[in-house]
């Protein structure tokens, strides 16, 4: 039935949308299938893609975490001028791509391919992972757990958020994982973002700025829990944000200042600590 507080033009424009796309919905849920029977898969195949700059210390956390479940990623990379090529190549299912915002943050341009790249994996993956390189899908027994809704018919995914924080950036090593170095932080619905969904039965997915919102079309099927969590690991210590901060301000587009994007970097040294403290002391045990 319509909703009164949608205007007919849109009505009428999803419905024809997801009439026209039904037939490519059916054909690549049949191809996936044929897929796996062939290579006789049994569990999900998931892809996830991330856009990055510059991220060298965080990507070996996010590459180590995610490789237990993950199927393939595709890193887009924004011309990073760190060792996050060299990073990337430890890691045999990773493909690293580019994309120019002529070396400035540009939030849109993000928004774009977040919206667009995962179209890649149609007929190819059960589920896709849309993120930033700071967030991990978490759940105690994450992969029983994806298993189980797909079985139940979920096609996405929604996570309560958490920001989790640490005194220190963290040492990487192998086998340790992020998750079991930082377990601190707080609540944010901010983050409550549904970045894992099945890209044969989400038409389009139409992130806003961040992710923090979408308004997925296509046959959609949200988990009825809130077992799931997304931990967002950007505050690693003051010394990591602080930089991190500097380096985003200084690339800060035309287009993020028009839309006021991102201003949160645009912040001074003295407010970026006095805010980091404040988020340390309120921080609590999340997992």
């Amino acid at each position: 039935m319509k909703d009164r507080g949608v205007s007919s033009f849109y009505f009428w424009y999803v419905l024809t949308k997801l009439v026209v796309n039904m037939p490519l919905v059916l054909v690549n849920t049949i191809r996936l299938r044929n897929l796996k029977n062939r290579k006789k898969i049994s569990k999900p195949i998931i892809h996830c893609y991330t856009v990055c700059w510059n991220e060298e210390r965080m990507l070996p956390f996010m590459l180590d975490y995610y490789s237990a479940f993950v199927d393939r990623f595709y890193i887009y990379d924004n011309f990073s001028t760190d060792s996050t090529s060299e990073v990337v190549r430890k890691y045999p299912n990773v493909e690293l791509l580019h994309f120019d915002t002529s070396n400035t943050y540009d939030e849109p341009r993000m928004v774009e391919l977040r919206n667009t790249a995962w179209k890649n994996s149609r007929a190819k993956a059960d589920l896709v992972i849309v993120c930033d390189v700071d967030e991990f899908l978490y759940h105690d027994n994450l992969q029983e757990y994806i298993s189980g809704n797909i079985r139940e018919g979920v096609t996405i995914f929604r996570p309560e958020g958490y920001n989790m924080i640490s005194a220190e950036f963290p040492l990487h090593e192998t086998p340790s994982l992020l998750v079991d170095k930082v377990q601190s932080g707080w609540q944010d619905v901010d983050f409550n973002k549904c970045i894992m969904f099945n890209p044969q039965k989400i038409i389009e997915i139409n992130y806003t700025a961040g992710s923090h919102f979408c308004y997925p079309l296509g046959i959609v099927k949200q988990n009825t829990d809130t077992a799931l969590k997304l931990l967002h690991y950007k505050y690693l210590g003051h010394r990591y944000v602080a930089e991190r901060y500097h380096m985003y301000s200084m690339r800060y587009s035309a287009a993020n200042s028009k839309l006021q994007l991102g201003v949160q970097y645009l912040q001074d040294k003295e407010r970026i600590r006095f805010d980091f403290t404040t988020k340390l002391n309120k921080a609590v045990k999340i997992i």
